[in-house]
């Protein structure tokens, strides 16, 4: 079970900072292979996570535009030359909301 979770955390992170590189890759690798249901599972969840975390670096630093995009806050942090403020930012959005949503999971529980 661990071996998922380390395994997911570090595709994760691969899949996040090299953009091209989906989350439906892998889960097309975990298809095809045959590992138990709840393994499979497990790695997903962590890699879903991972990726999101991840995903701050390349978005902020290679999705630089003069379009649509300008209007993201990230990308006027970058104008601005605060670059590596906008993805600390992102980094602990994320973290702040897979908190969120570890302490709030019982209650959904209760719900369903």
């Amino acid at each position: 079970m661990i071996e998922a979770v380390i395994l997911g955390t570090l595709a994760g992170f691969v899949a996040g900072l090299f953009p091209g590189i989906h989350t439906n890759l892998f889960a097309s690798f975990v298809i095809s292979a045959s590992f138990d249901a709840w393994s499979s599972v497990v790695f997903l969840v962590s890699l879903a996570v991972a990726r999101s975390v991840s995903d701050a670096l390349p978005t902020v630093f290679l999705s630089a535009s003069d379009d649509v995009l300008s209007f993201y806050p990230s990308f006027r942090l970058l104008k601005q030359g605060k670059g590596s403020k906008a993805v600390n930012l992102s980094i602990f959005g994320s973290l702040l909301g897979c908190a969120f949503s570890v302490l709030l999971s019982p209650l959904f529980m209760f719900l369903y």
